[in-house]
């Protein structure tokens, strides 16, 4: 009678630690993370900046973070913008459309040590696109224009200090 209680106990015991222990139960419980859409000019580029908790170092968290994401295939780069007793940190991918989706980053970081350590809960994902005006240079004499980020645009800029050097 008892090996036969033993093993009952064991074989409660494995289905119980089966149960608990399946890595898709602790991120299958994670709400999903918030995907915002936007677009900006500037060089053609898709970047998404994830917002993560639970990081509690630049150099531990932040480096395991950076080796997830840029092991994804479409993955260019990632850098953390990680601040001490912040709530949530930053990760900001530069990655290929093509090749991944932001639901691809989220599942990157989400499943680090099967989802106990992380959790995205916003992404924004920035798509850079030329305006009509860079591609052309429309209403730009001989072309000649300066983009300085995507804030400030001297058109003719070159003409401009023509103008006031030679006078």
């Amino acid at each position: 009678m008892r090996p036969t209680f033993i093993i009952s106990i064991i074989f409660a015991a494995i289905l119980i630690s089966c149960k608990e222990g399946s890595g898709s139960a602790d991120t299958g419980n994670k709400p999903s993370a918030e995907i915002v859409y936007v677009k900006k000019t500037g060089s053609s580029r898709t970047t998404a900046t994830l917002f993560i908790g639970g990081m509690t170092c630049e150099a531990g968290c932040g480096g395991k973070i950076t080796k997830e994401l840029t092991a994804l295939n479409g993955v260019f780069s990632t850098d953390i913008e990680f601040a001490e007793n912040r709530d949530l940190n930053m990760a900001i991918v530069e990655f290929d459309p093509s090749l991944t989706n932001p639901e691809k980053l989220v599942a990157g970081v989400n499943e680090i040590a099967d989802g106990k350590l992380y959790s995205v809960s916003k992404v924004e994902v920035t798509t850079y696109t030329p305006s009509a005006e860079e591609d052309t240079e429309e209403g730009h004499e001989n072309g000649a224009s300066i983009t300085l980020g995507d804030i400030f645009r001297f058109p003719n800029l070159a003409k401009i200090l023509k103008d006031f050097i030679v006078g």
